[in-house]
């Protein structure tokens, strides 16, 4: 069993400014937003990653609780209706879905992701 830091050592880390530039060239990508100190994204971090593993995807994150780059999380948290943490959005053909809910269970997370 990986520790919570070591899964999130699997992810690609990320900015707002970057997913906004992925976003506007229509790249399709899954992101997970959160944060170390947060309990219910250390219950949602192995679901997600191991779907990730199977299904073979590169996964971001966006860590939440970066103080460098407060003001640009949050203002992009508000833009695409981001309250809570963990949160899983997912960027497809030009859509962009987001979910917040660590209850999801790994079909459901396969599921949303599509």
């Amino acid at each position: 069993m990986y520790s919570f830091e070591e899964l999130l050592a699997t992810m690609t880390l990320i900015t707002a400014a970057e997913i906004e530039d992925k976003i506007d060239s229509n790249q399709d990508f899954v992101l997970f937003i959160g944060r170390i100190s947060c309990p219910f994204c250390h219950l949602f971090v192995p679901k997600i990653v191991e779907v990730s593993d199977e299904d073979e995807f590169e996964l971001f994150h966006l860590d939440s609780e970066d103080f460098d780059h407060w003001t640009a999380n949050k203002d992009f948290r508000n833009k695409y209706d981001i309250p809570t943490v963990p949160g899983l959005m997912v960027v497809k053909n030009g859509t962009i879905k987001v979910k917040c809910d660590s209850k999801m269970t790994k079909e459901e997370i396969r599921e949303f992701i599509g």
